[in-house]
This record gives C-alpha cells, structure tokens and sequence, in this order.
C-alpha cells in the first residue's frame, strides 16, 4: 500500500513539473488579443517601405573594383542554372568562401539581370525588407514569451508591438547596414539572416508544440533553414550555440529552473540540438579550409593570443557604438600595424567586455534577457571579432548585420518597457511617437548618403580614406580608378602610398612599376624607380608570379636594359599557364628582342566598367 502511494505520488509530481514545464514554455501572454495582431501585421508595411526608401540610391550604384570584379565579371562559372553552374556551385571555395545556396542564388539573378547592377541591388533590398520583417516577428514571439517573467520585459501587448516595430525600423535603416545591401558581393549575408532568423522561429515554434510529431515537424523545418542560412554563409555557423541560450531563456528548457542540465528532460533537449551542433562543426570545419585554401586566414602566430583577444573585445564594442553614434561609417576600417594590447582603446574594451559579461551574469536572475541577449551577441560575432584573423581589417559594418540582431531584440524590449512606462497618456504617446519617428527618419536619410559611397570604385575609396582613415587598400583601390581614368600622375601617388603603408604589398608595387615603365605619359616614367619596385613585388612573391615577370621585363626595357627583360619575359612566359595570354607576353617579348620598350598605349577600363553599364568606375 505505501508503495503505491508513493509511485502515485512521484506519478502527481511527474505531472506537475510537465504542467510547469508547459506553462513556461507557452506563456499566458504569447497570444496577444486580436486587435493587438492586426496592429502587429499593420506596422509590418511601412517597416518594408522605410526599407525601400533608405536604400532606394543604391539601385544607381554600379559594381565596384573590391570582390565584385572577380565575383561576377571575371566568373564564367555563375553565369546559368544549368547542371555545371549548379556543380561549380557547390564545390567552389573563390576568394575563401563555401556558398553554394549564395551562388545559386545569384546564378538565378544572372539569368534575370545578366551583368546590370541594378538587378544584384534589387535583389539585396528585398532580402534585408525580408530579414526586417523576419525579424520584426522574432522579436515579437521572444517579447511575448518573457515579458511575464523578465522585469525588463513589458507585460502589455500593445507596447510589446510598438517596441519591436520601432527596434526593427531603427536596425533596418541604420547606414550600418549600408554594406550588406549596396555592396553586391555582400549580398550572401542577407540571405543567411533571413534563412537563420526563419530557423529560430521554426524552433521557438518548436518548442510549443504538446505534440511529439508536430514538435519533430518543426525541428525539421528549423534544422533545413539553418543548414540553408549556413550554406549562405559561414556567419551562421555560432546560431546552434545561440538556441542553446534560448533554451535557458527564454524557454526555460535548461538550466537550474527547469530540470538542470543533464536530467531526463534536458537530455532530450540535447538530443534535439546534437544534429544543430553537428551542422555547425562541419561548416566551421568548411568554412576553415576555404579560408586556408585562399591563403587569407592569418596564422595566429602572425600575432599571438593575446592582440586577438584584444581585437575581439573591441569589435565587441565597434558595432554597438557606431549604432549609436553612426558618423564614420566606411567600407574599410584598417587593422593597425601591431595591436597593442595595453593601448588605452584595446585595454578599455577589453576591461568593459569582462566587466559586462560578468556583471550580467551576476544580474541573470533578475534580469535574464539581458544576459541572453548579450551572450547571443558574443557568441554570433566572435569568429568575426578578430578571435579568427580574416584579411586587413579591424571591423567591417557587414559582420555586424547577423550578430546586431540579438541587440536589437534587446533595444525592442527597451522600447516596449519605455512605450509602457511614458505613452499612458496622449502627450506621452506623441512625445514617444516623435522621437521614435525623428530617429528612423535621421537614419534612414544617413543611409541613403551613405549608398553614395558605394556608388563606383572612386566614390569608394575617396570615402573609405576620408572617414576610415589611411590605409593601403583604400590608397591602392583609388589608385586603380585612377589608373583607369587615365589620370597616371594622380594613381602614382596612390600607389607609392599603398606601398609605404604596406610595404609587403606586392600588388602595389607591382602595379606601380607598370605605370613607371609602361604609361603612354612619358612624364610619368621612371626606368629606375620602376624596375625597383618590381623587384621588390617579384621579391615578395618568391620570384614565381609570371604577372609580376612580365611587370619587371617592362621596367627593364624602360631602364634601357634590354637583355634582362628579354630574360624576365621569357621567364614569364615559361611560367605562364593560361595559353591566351601567351600571345600578349610574346608580342613583348619581340618589342625587347628589337631594343623597343613596351608603352602602353592606353590604361583599358577594367572589366566592371566595360562590360557593365558602359560607365568608368
């Protein structure tokens, strides 16, 4: 008798936490009255319109001389959805990146646009309305479940509403997100938001399912769009970690409020969660060996541990800073020569991301959504923090579109607790509604200024220059427009620049050594100083760069020293693997062997100008 007591009593208890569990996983508050949802779907609209008319200058702009060449005009590859664009598509690693589903997506824009870059523009503005408007549901759904057991959370839902509208309008305009939309080789950033914002969704829905088969059904769904967001981009690969954390909070399927971490019911939350973390190892593992196949992931002995952890904690505070004081906002932001840890910038952010980490961690019980929300943001931006060193720069506005949404969420809630607190009344309301309004309107004009910058290769790198400050990228990019403009003396002063900041860069010598020894101006010739800097850029590449060869050969012949470039040209040309260019180099290589230096006879426009709208960039 006493045992069936008991085995009824643990079968009562069992029940109970199930009840519980329920509860807090579907909050009384989720489903807000119908009025509250019709006004929900209502702010929808003008959030894709405010979209549209931030970005709406940047269908003027054209392609631009950084990625864009290599990516779209030089790529014959892309160009069809046929079954060898779909192969190349899912095997290419160009420039460092696995994309496959970003390839198809942009082979399908090929076939609609061909090589006009209003269509690549287009195309990006509808995938950010639709990641604002993804988002705007995300932050209506987390809201709506912690707003009953999170202080800083508001309980009405009417100013749950009004807060994630006016979160989502301010991260949808921000000239932050200038990048990811007008830049067309950024654009794989957009689609990876929408397919992992989608996913959470997908889960979150998950989660409040009683049903184990529907529940599976939308784990499903979630797990196909977060292989989708990852198959865009790598940036996707941390969102496995960031379910986790919602499973903490705010679904409260893990922790010490909800059966612990290894108990019965957290087991099969982990069950559910092995194949999200399996999907992330192998494409961080993919998304490593592209980087190292294209030789721009950066060692760690390079620097040490210690300048990349310092980069990471001032990254963290890069994004958030610069969306509340958006001046500055460039399309390159140069890493320093050497990071010095105890600098005063790095050793401030540094100091602030362990006091703000720890002190949330202390405030977690009361405040639970802020933790959430900040380890969210770690977590996505950490591979991008410099944690994992990729290239030259110190930040760049397209790694905060994915890992700013956790934040914005955050500020959503802000706003919401704000509109409860201050719109109880009409002039309340109209203060709010004011200043709300003003601040999307500020940001979304800043934004179209700021889809100027991206207009052509000259606005590009005069812009980068003036409010990125100096660096030999933005002095070489501007360098090359320059050159194509036919403006010599003007690209030779770029050059040198380029090559004083960077002097291991071997493309700025290199091409400045052409211009030296080749330009038609013979004002802008200099036998000696060319032949200096191509040697210095062969020197640099190991002597093995037929390009830089073949440079050299006409450096030489500028210089009067016929018999080197014959050597040099011939040198190049054994070196030479693509047999269509052979022709040029032997045509060179009989302008030597008759004593005759090699001029060009003009700088051709590159690729993007030509065979794009017909415009130098």
């Amino acid at each position: 008798m006493k045992k069936a007591r008991s085995r009824g009593r643990r079968r009562h208890a069992t029940a109970h936490a199930a009840a519980a569990t329920q509860r807090l996983t579907t909050p009384p508050d989720a489903a807000p009255p119908a009025r509250d949802r019709r006004l929900a779907w209502a702010l929808a609209v003008p959030i894709v319109v405010l979209v549209a008319a931030a970005f709406w200058p940047a269908l003027a702009n054209r392609f631009v001389d950084w990625d864009d060449e290599p990516n779209f005009f030089l790529n014959l590859d892309y160009r069809g959805i046929g079954w060898p664009q779909l192969q190349w598509a899912w095997t290419t690693t160009l420039l460092g990146v696995y994309q496959p589903v970003a390839w198809m997506i942009l082979e399908v824009e090929y076939m609609l646009w061909g090589l006009d870059p209003r269509g690549y523009h287009l195309a990006s503005m509808v995938f950010h309305a639709g990641v604002a408007v993804a988002l705007y549901a995300l932050m209506l759904d987390l809201l709506a479940r912690s707003g009953s057991r999170d202080p800083a959370t508001p309980g009405d839902p009417r100013a749950r509403v009004v807060g994630a509208a006016l979160a989502t309008a301010l991260f949808a305009v921000h000239p932050l997100r200038v990048e990811a939309v007008a830049w067309a080789s950024s654009q794989p950033y957009l689609p990876c938001a929408l397919f992992a914002v989608l996913a959470v969704l997908a889960y979150l829905r998950a989660a409040g399912e009683a049903t184990a088969a529907r529940r599976w059904t939308w784990l499903l769904l979630s797990l196909i769009l977060y292989a989708a967001a990852l198959l865009s981009k790598a940036a996707a690969v941390p969102l496995a970690a960031v379910l986790v954390i919602l499973d903490v909070y705010p679904l409260r399927r893990l922790g010490n409020g909800a059966g612990g971490w290894l108990g019965p019911r957290a087991r099969r939350v982990w069950l559910e969660k092995a194949p999200f973390l399996l999907l992330s190892l192998i494409f961080a593992w993919l998304a490593i060996q592209a980087k190292s196949g294209g030789r721009s992931l950066v060692p760690l002995e390079h620097d040490g541990i210690a300048a990349r952890l310092a980069q990471a904690c001032y990254g963290v505070w890069f994004y958030p800073v610069k969306s509340f004081v958006p001046i500055d906002i460039a399309a390159f932001y140069p890493l320093p020569a050497r990071i010095d840890p105890m600098a005063p910038r790095f050793l401030l952010a540094t100091a602030a991301t362990l006091g703000a980490t720890i002190g949330l961690f202390l405030l977690r019980r009361r405040y639970p959504g802020l933790l959430a929300a900040w380890l969210s943001y770690l977590i996505i931006l950490a591979p991008s923090s410099g944690l994992v060193r990729i290239g030259n720069q110190i930040a760049a506005d397209r790694y905060g579109y994915v890992s700013m949404l956790g934040l914005a969420v955050l500020l959503g809630a802000g706003l919401a607790r704000l509109y409860e607190r201050t719109a109880r009344g009409r002039v309340g309301r109209v203060a709010f509604a004011s200043a709300g309004g003003g601040a999307v309107l500020a940001l979304a004009m800043l934004s179209r200024a700021q889809c100027g910058a991206w207009r052509d290769s000259e606005t590009l790198w005069s812009h980068a220059l003036a409010h990125g400050g100096p660096s030999a990228t933005a002095h070489y990019g501007l360098a090359s427009a320059r050159f194509r403009q036919l403006r010599y003396a003007e690209a030779v002063r770029h050059y040198v620049e380029a090559a004083r900041l960077n002097p291991s860069y071997a493309d700025a010598f290199n091409d400045l050594a052409m211009i030296l020894g080749g330009c038609p101006e013979a004002s802008c010739r200099d036998g000696k100083a060319a032949v200096a800097a191509a040697t210095r850029a062969c020197e640099l590449t190991s002597w093995n760069q037929p390009v830089y060869l073949d440079t050299l050969a006409v450096a030489c012949a500028e210089a009067g020293d016929f018999e080197a470039a014959v050597k040099w040209q011939q040198e190049a040309i054994d070196l030479l693997a693509d047999d269509r260019q052979k022709d040029d180099y032997r045509t060179r290589l009989r302008l030597y062997r008759d004593r005759r230096p090699y001029h060009e006879a003009a700088a051709a426009p590159s690729s993007a100008d030509s065979e794009g709208l017909g415009i130098r960039g």
